[in-house]
């Protein structure tokens, strides 16, 4: 099957870009924060669970097909940012116990898997 290079580079390239970009946002703006002691480490937290799961509800009320790459791209980055949110929640602040944060991420998957997008 010969790969389509318009639909790959008009339209998913960029979409994959923006998702990785969305991400990559969050994460540069965790750090940031960390580095300058902008605001405190719960409130970091918690600002990514609603950026993560702000993403993929936004993912979820778009139902059109025309916009599959953005819903699927949308709904990926919710879960990586909701991911990197829950390492930071336990790795760097300590708030989770492991078995916390393992259910939470198990949870994610499990969200993630089954969740509609398109």
């Amino acid at each position: 099957m010969p790969i389509d290079w318009e639909s790959f580079l008009g339209v998913k390239l960029f979409a994959w870009l923006g998702g990785f970009a969305l991400f990559l946002g969050m994460a540069f703006f965790v750090k940031y924060s960390l580095d300058h002691n902008l605001i405190s480490p719960l409130m970091r937290i918690a600002v990514g669970f609603l950026v993560g799961a702000g993403c993929i509800v936004g993912g979820l009320s778009i139902r059109r097909n025309e916009l599959a790459m953005t819903i699927q791209t949308l709904c990926a980055a919710g879960v990586a940012i909701l991911y990197a949110d829950v390492y930071a929640a336990r790795t760097l602040y300590d708030f989770l116990s492991p078995t916390t944060a393992f259910a939470l991420m198990s949870f994610v998957t499990g969200t993630a898997f089954f969740c509609p997008c398109a």
